[in-house]
């Protein structure tokens, strides 16, 4: 029986109201609706919230290298686990880089700074004691306000310097080279002793570093400078002794320099070691150096270079080039983003460490590889490969490759130079020895053997003991003929360069030796004429 007012449907054996029925349809669709909107929230907001998290930089060995502790910029402390590396072993007794912070010479305004240092170091210092003076100070001190003739003074005091390492020299020959020496003569012996010590370490902080490191180097090199030019002082003025001394101290603080985790300074280091190892041949090729070859012989077998692990060399390296490569990207906690590192893509950021590392990975593998022309040749093709242009590489990131790859080059390159400045002053010493006993050079280095040094050492260019050796008029010619092993020096005055030759090359009679030599020779044509008038 039906209601009044109202319609219903027979269904079955029972009939439905058509409002309810309506209700139903209804809540059907909103059930639909929620359904689908669920489903597409499911799907789409955990692809956001990936998108999101993976647009961070990912932490890890693949990328980052190392995992912890991360700086407020997000990324890992390099700067501490490099300290953590470069101290281990160092005391304050076998630290030279004591010495150097002992007489440094620093502006008022650098004072603070150097102090913190020393706090964290653990040492102290007198505020009266002996300083280095550095060529620009001393000139603003002499020269006063004109910067343009500060800058003149300084330049000529580098100039002379430069000229004054290579060749024995008397007083009154470099004026402005020997005011400046005059200021340091007591930092000498100082110097010499920091030499003996066997590490160098000097740590940093993260962010910014504890003393300008480019202040420092600059010290380190001045210092070299003062030791070298001092040596051919005291070699031209005939103290021969207290010159080699001099030479060795300052091939030993190149080699200091080595030991440092830090890569400029290691950098430093290899321009050092050259001019020392130069000055140092020119020195024990004197005629009257015999007495002291012995000695100074001894002290240079104790001059070990830094044989430390690859692992330790590219663990340095990488560490600290990533740091210069992820601070300028991470965000600056003392001020706002900018609107390019708000759009920073760390995905891409990512798969560039990822391609970086891999690169390193292998530079690695060759580094321990014993032969160094092979190693040279493996790692000067992986230089030459192309870069995948496929990578999606923005803000210079190609330029990160290259620079990687120059930098690996630069390390097996320097590593391979130094030893054999080493093994040719080992051939130098064994030469000189030679000549005392025997008043002229070998015609053959073979001539050497046994007694004066056990076999011909190998040369690290060629990985042979096929070093070039000719005697000639004035000395000899001794030196590499590099990875290529051909003798392109010989030709040099027709193509104007050296090619790929390397070593300690012909040395010239010492000048004070040639003005002997020329007073001996107007003393005998006088007497001559005094003869012929009689």
């Amino acid at each position: 029986m039906g209601t009044k007012g109202r319609q219903s449907f027979n269904i079955g054996k029972f009939s439905v109201p058509e409002r309810k029925q309506s209700n139903m349809a209804s809540s059907k669709r909103f059930q639909v609706a929620v359904f689908v909107l669920v489903g597409f929230l499911c799907t789409v907001v955990p692809l956001a919230i990936r998108r999101v998290w993976q647009n961070r930089l990912e932490i890890g060995p693949e990328t980052t290298v190392l995992s912890g502790p991360l700086t407020p910029y997000g990324i890992p402390d390099y700067i501490s686990e490099l300290n953590r590396i470069g101290q281990e072993g160092v005391t304050a007794e076998n630290n030279a880089a004591v010495k150097l912070l002992e007489i440094v010479e620093v502006s008022p305004q650098r004072e603070e700074a150097l102090q913190v240092l020393l706090k964290v170091m653990g040492l102290t210092r007198s505020p009266d004691g002996p300083r280095l003076k550095r060529i620009s100070p001393l000139a603003l001190e002499e020269v006063g306000g004109s910067l343009d003739q500060q800058n003149q003074d300084s330049g000529k005091v580098r100039d002379e310097a430069a000229e004054a390492c290579l060749a024995p020299w008397k007083a009154g020959s470099y004026p402005y080279l020997e005011r400046w020496i005059s200021k340091n003569e007591a930092m000498l012996e100082v110097l010499v002793e920091g030499s003996k010590r066997s590490r160098y370490f000097i740590p940093q902080r993260s962010g910014l570093p504890f003393y300008s490191r480019s202040e420092l180097a600059d010290t380190v090199r001045e210092i070299h400078l003062l030791l070298l030019t001092t040596a051919m002082r005291e070699y031209g003025e005939g103290r021969l002794e207290h010159s080699g001394e001099l030479a060795l101290s300052a091939y030993r603080w190149s080699l200091r320099l080595r030991t440092s985790v830090w890569y400029g300074d290691r950098l430093v280091s290899n321009s050092m070691s050259s001019t020392a190892a130069m000055t140092l041949a020119r020195i024990l090729e004197a005629e009257v150096a015999g007495p002291f070859l012995d000695r100074w012989e001894s002290e240079f077998q104790e001059t070990t270079c830094n044989d430390d692990s690859a692992e330790i060399e590219n663990r340095a390296s990488r560490y600290e080039h990533l740091n210069l490569f992820l601070l300028p990207i991470a965000a600056d906690e003392k001020r706002p983003p900018s609107e390019d590192e708000k759009k920073t893509d760390w995905r891409e950021v990512n798969l560039c460490l990822r391609q970086i590392n891999h690169i390193i990975d292998r530079f690695v593998v060759l580094l321990r590889t014993p032969s160094y022309p092979k190693r040279l040749h493996e790692i000067e093709a992986i230089a030459l490969e192309p870069v995948d242009s496929s990578l999606p590489l923005t803000r210079g990131d190609y330029q990160v490759f290259e620079t990687w790859r120059s930098i690996y080059r630069s390390i097996t390159g320097s590593e391979a130079r130094i030893q054999a400045r080493r093994r040719l002053l080992e051939l130098e010493f064994a030469l000189a020895k030679y000549r005392r006993d025997n008043k002229s050079w070998p015609e053959k280095l073979e001539a050497l053997t046994p007694k004066y040094v056990a076999t011909i050492p190998i040369d690290p260019c060629t990985d042979t003991a096929n070093w070039i050796y000719r005697k000639t008029e004035t000395g000899f010619d001794l030196y590499s003929p590099g990875l290529n092993e051909v003798d392109e020096l010989i030709d040099i005055a027709m193509t104007g360069h050296r090619g790929d030759d390397f070593g300690l090359f012909e040395i010239q009679a010492p000048l004070w030796e040639d003005e002997e030599s020329e007073m001996e020779s107007n003393s005998t044509e006088e007497e001559k004429g005094e003869d012929e008038e009689n």
